[in-house]
């Protein structure tokens, strides 16, 4: 196989491993989301790229950057975009494949990202349908962002373990939805006494883990619909973000 392998850990891509293309300049960048089909000697075989976001256009002889998250971080890798022959109707190829770079020693990147949300406490087992405005909301703020979850800055009291719905309607994230639900999964108090908590986004293919079959129906789908292609979104988006904050001397 022609695509050179990280020093660090002999990391190669596999068959069937979901790619994000990300093509044109960062912050101006098209995003589009395949699978390795095939493996040769000089290049990877992919199914047709699916548009998820962005403004460039994907197209033949295009040099893309493939991104792919593994459980320890997340990884890159430089290749130019060629159709298939005959022009097969789902199928396209990756050649002149570069060296693997890890991106993030996080699986998820990170960002400082401060956005005003609100919250509710979601009390187990629940006993009417979720109301997504009016009475039980907290004010609150994000300190920072990963499509893994957010650490969070709040005035009211959290706890490990509780689970909350957050809205993060005034959020400029494309691929995180409004209405997500989230697990407590550390706290303290910093030094203002204001509470301040690590929380993980939890996927909707994970939600019967937390939630009764009768409970998840009284959820509004809208609050239930962080899944896991849009956390892959999420992650690209970020990346694209990171590298734009870097361009600008921001990070």
């Amino acid at each position: 196989m022609g695509l050179t392998r990280t020093q660090a850990n002999n990391l190669t891509v596999q068959v069937w491993e979901k790619l994000h293309l990300a093509v044109g300049e960062p912050g101006k960048e098209g995003v589009y989301a395949c699978r390795v089909t095939d493996i040769h000697k000089d290049k990877l075989v992919i199914s047709r790229p699916e548009f998820q976001y962005g403004d460039s256009l994907l197209a033949n002889n295009r040099v893309i950057s493939a991104r792919f998250t593994r459980a320890d971080a997340a990884y890159s890798f430089k290749a130019r975009l060629i159709e298939a022959e005959n022009k097969k109707e789902d199928t396209m190829y990756l050649v002149e494949l570069g060296k693997i770079e890890r991106l993030q020693r996080r699986r998820f990147v990170r960002l400082d990202l401060v956005y005003p949300i609100k919250y509710k406490l979601m009390q187990k087992p629940l006993e009417e349908t979720v109301e997504l405005k009016g009475r039980g909301f907290f004010q609150a703020r994000t300190l920072n962002i990963s499509s893994g979850g957010t650490l969070v800055q709040s005035e009211s009291e959290l706890k490990v373990n509780q689970i909350i719905l957050m809205d993060f309607l005034d959020c400029k994230l494309e691929n995180l939805p409004r209405y997500v639900l989230a697990i407590c999964r550390q706290t303290r108090l910093d030094d203002n006494q204001n509470y301040l908590a690590g929380f993980e986004f939890m996927l909707e293919e994970n939600l019967h883990k937390h939630f009764s079959h009768e409970n998840l129906k009284m959820i509004p789908a809208v609050a239930r619909m962080y899944d896991d292609r849009m956390q892959n979104a999420l992650v690209t988006e970020l990346f694209t973000e990171q590298l734009l904050m870097r361009k600008k001397g921001i990070l």
